[in-house]
């Protein structure tokens, strides 16, 4: 997903971030060869965000991340 949106931002940095290290791996094939970067991280953990940059992002996607409701 994180390669789809690369051209739509060509200036800005690009982060792929997940905790699983299947997608990961699958994620990594994908991005051979682009200035793409992997992280490996809890999303939710506290302060995951901090851990990765800036404060400010000027665009943010999730197909998988947990959507806050505690009942999900």
């Amino acid at each position: 997903m994180t390669e789809n949106h690369c051209p739509r931002l060509p200036a800005g940095r690009h982060l792929g971030v997940d905790a699983d290290p299947l997608l990961l791996g699958l994620a990594e094939g994908a991005v051979t060869g682009t200035d793409i970067r992997l992280l490996a991280r809890d999303l939710t953990a506290s302060g995951w965000a901090d851990e990765i940059g800036p404060a400010s992002w000027d665009a943010a996607v999730s197909s998988t991340a947990p959507s806050g409701n505690p009942t999900a």
